[in-house]
């Protein structure tokens, strides 16, 4: 965003992160991601870029979660992306890839390493290694498809919760 760098200003904050480095990770409605330094000085900015295929592929991030091994994901408008150090630059799954949908408004991780992500239709769950998709829906009894941004957890039972349309799933 224009204006001084030491004091980013956002339209809606969405979703925040804390990573294992200290770095504070800002999901806005409209501007993309903002890392900010452990001091939470400076900073580097993250947006949808229609030139740079490798850049989010929406500036609307609604999740925003660092897996057990250190894996930066990001559920936007655009898909469920991942974060590349080494390159600095995001990959993107998206419905092409097996999504049920490209808005991810939540993100879990079980104690297998897969992530389940909550969209606005349904739960997927992915195993980043395979990267495979399975899809849930009212079908498999989910109490609703359309689920709400951020409304999961992870208990410490191991259970994910997850709130939707039609009320909580288990």
């Amino acid at each position: 965003p224009a204006g001084d760098p030491e004091k980013p200003s956002y339209d809606s904050v969405f979703s925040l992160c804390e990573d294992r480095q200290g770095r504070l990770w800002v999901g806005t409605s409209d501007q993309g991601i903002r890392v900010l330094a452990p001091d939470r000085r400076g900073g580097r900015l993250y947006h949808n870029d229609p030139l740079a295929p490798r850049s989010l592929a929406s500036n609307i991030v609604y999740s925003l979660y660092e897996s057990r091994n250190g894996t930066m994901w990001a559920g936007t408008a655009g898909g469920l992306h991942r974060y590349d150090p080494g390159r600095d630059d995001f990959s993107v799954f998206t419905t092409a890839d097996g999504l049920p949908n490209d808005n991810v408004v939540g993100i879990l991780e079980d104690s297998r390493g897969r992530l389940w992500l909550s969209t606005l239709r349904g739960i997927c769950r992915f195993d980043p290694a395979g990267r495979s998709f399975r899809n849930y829906d009212t079908r498999d009894g989910l109490s609703g498809n359309d689920c709400f941004q951020n409304s999961v957890h992870h208990g410490r039972s191991g259970r994910c919760y997850v709130g939707s349309t039609g009320g909580l799933t288990i």
